[in-house]
């Protein structure tokens, strides 16, 4: 009888559910952080940053702490800008044209979560176009500008 053993500590049942939990909590981390958007500057020089917000966080806005959280299919603009900016949302069907529902206005030195899973179009060059396809027959495009 030959007995042959891997070296090597081999995960039990527990280290296998570790396993498969982090697997699962690093695809929740990736696909549903909140999105925050950072405006700043002023004039004809307006920066737009980035960032994905898991938890929550504490920010100075205009010398006041205002506390970002996270939440499914919303966006943080957080204005640091001389200007007011603006979010509107874009609906396309397939019965209708785009309709364009009022913006969400943010007003300089202050911050708002918006109802957007994400905004895709940023500043008054980049407005959604008129018409896309789709294969759900239903979109929304989110448009942040000054």
């Amino acid at each position: 009888m030959i007995k042959a053993e891997l070296p090597g500590k081999w995960p039990g049942r527990g280290g296998v559910a570790a396993l498969i939990g982090g697997a699962i909590a690093a695809i929740y981390l990736y696909w549903w952080p909140t999105h925050v958007v950072v405006v700043s500057g002023g004039g004809a020089e307006m920066h737009v940053e980035r960032y994905r917000l898991i938890g929550s966080t504490t920010l100075s806005l205009d010398g006041k702490p205002v506390t970002l959280t996270s939440h499914d299919d919303r966006t943080w603009v957080v204005n640091r800008s001389e200007r007011e900016v603006r979010v509107s949302s874009f609906v396309y069907s397939k019965t209708s044209f785009p309709n364009y529902d009022e913006p969400d206005v943010i007003p300089p030195g202050t911050a708002r979560e918006v109802v957007a899973d994400e905004i895709e179009h940023v500043g008054p060059g980049d407005r959604p176009p008129r018409s896309i396809s789709s294969d759900t027959g239903f979109e929304v495009k989110y448009w942040l500008t000054w």
